[in-house]
């Protein structure tokens, strides 16, 4: 039997510009020290630092989850402080100064298995900055010389799940403090890295930047020109087939208008209009760039050039973007648009956390949670009880635009034109609901 929702379509439609409207949003949280990584997995947020029983939860040291109700902790036995987070392959893995249960040797990286912690191998001599995964690698890059005892290791070498490997050959020039990769990224294929280093596995113009293709390094272009070393810290993201790189630099590539922030598009630099080294990008999502000028966050879309201011955020530490909808900020003392906030995280989302949006339900339909919304790609459904029997989602018209039987936890909304669509999730009971969505 086909559904029919033209009949409370306008009920619906009306509803859409409250429903959808972005605010922020405190997330209650008590801790004791920094927070110094956050990331996203598999709907989570977890998050990293070097605090102890976070949220007042026992045993969430270093390391905790947000499932978007409530903390837990996450793996125990861990004292100091984790500066990286990586998930591949059913591990997470960890970097940076601690030492596990008191008994695991300070080797700077491990990884969680579900029942205990590991070590790689004899580790990292020094610091790890970034964990990249490439297909089933991990790539491992930071200031140390040496990976596992592995020769010409220094910066970055790449972790098979056994065994550390070499990749190329080291820079002319070596040494603790004076050469490392502060940053890397992938686009699935090329690794790229970033940091204080030059020529690179001994090609010329590999200076501060530099990418490797599985095979051998390569050059972009003539690189980057640092400013003083004490600022050398540089961050890369990639953002469609274009690779951009922030930090203390002036002229990338040579080019007078590529100060702070680079764009490499395959064959050259370029400057980003209206962008100058007082910029600091900290964020790269879709086409999007992020950037903190001063207390003012804003968006940067790269494809129209458009700039849009998100907060006036004072005492900002860190911040994470997911998408457009969804933006997680820490700061000690946080006041958002003049607003003190009690909570030192916040979150810049269409719901508050622990409650879906509002449902417009038919015969006493279930909760349905759809995230993200508005969306740009890909939308998720979660049912709070039952499972999802049948999906209809039509346009303003009411024709009918996908229909599918059966359970189904996510929908590909990239082909559509932007606007709004009224999604119809009938659920095993037969209870129907009903909401709205924003193509971005």
């Amino acid at each position: 039997m086909k559904m029919r929702c033209s009949g409370i379509m306008l009920s619906v439609l009306l509803s859409v510009s409250s429903v959808f409207a972005q605010s922020w949003h405190e997330v209650d949280i008590e801790f004791n020290d920094i927070i110094a990584e956050m990331m996203m997995y598999e709907d989570d947020l977890y998050i990293a630092g070097s605090f102890t029983d976070f949220a007042g939860i026992k045993d969430a040291d270093c390391i905790a989850r947000w499932d978007g109700c409530e903390w837990h902790a996450v793996a125990p036995g861990l004292s100091g402080s984790v500066d990286v987070l990586c998930f591949h392959k059913g591990r997470l893995y960890v970097a940076g100064w601690f030492s596990i249960n008191g008994g695991l040797d300070q080797t700077n990286i491990a990884y969680w298995d579900g029942v205990m912690w590991n070590e790689l191998g004899e580790g990292l001599d020094y610091y790890c900055s970034a964990i990249v995964p490439i297909g089933d690698d991990l790539y491992v890059g930071g200031g140390f010389i040496t990976a596992g005892g592995v020769d010409n290791t220094c910066m970055v070498a790449r972790w098979d799940g056994e065994t550390w490997h070499s990749i190329g050959t080291n820079p002319v020039f070596c040494a603790y403090d004076f050469t490392y990769i502060s940053d890397m990224t992938t686009d699935g294929t090329n690794l790229y890295v970033t940091g204080l280093f030059s020529n690179l596995a001994g090609i010329g113009e590999a200076d501060r930047v530099a990418r490797w293709d599985g095979e051998q390094w390569h050059a972009l272009g003539s690189g980057i020109n640092p400013m003083p070393v004490w600022a050398d810290w540089f961050s890369i993201y990639t953002v469609g087939d274009n690779v951009i790189v922030s930090g203390s630099f002036m002229d990338a590539g040579g080019n007078p208008e590529a100060d702070g922030i680079a764009l490499w598009d395959g064959f050259s630099w370029h400057g980003i209009p209206g962008v100058n080294d007082e910029y600091q990008c900290f964020a790269a999502e879709a086409m999007n760039l992020y950037f903190t000028v001063g207390d003012t966050i804003w968006r940067h879309h790269l494809s129209d050039s458009s700039w849009h201011q998100i907060a006036i955020i004072k005492r900002l530490q860190r911040a994470l973007v997911i998408d457009t909808s969804n933006i997680y900020v820490v700061g000690d003392d946080l006041n958002i648009n003049n607003e003190q906030f009690d909570s030192d995280m916040a979150v810049y989302s269409v719901d508050p956390p622990c409650q879906t949006t509002p449902t417009t339900n038919w015969n006493n339909g279930p909760e349905l949670l759809v995230y993200p919304n508005p969306a740009t790609d890909i939308i998720h459904l979660r049912m709070q009880q039952g499972e999802v029997d049948q999906v209809t989602l039509r346009n303003v018209t009411g024709q009918i635009i996908l229909e599918h039987s059966g359970n189904l936890s996510e929908i590909d909304i990239k082909g559509l034109a932007q606007g709004v669509y009224v999604l119809a999730v009938r659920a095993t009971s037969g209870n129907i609901s009903i909401r709205n969505i924003v193509k971005q």
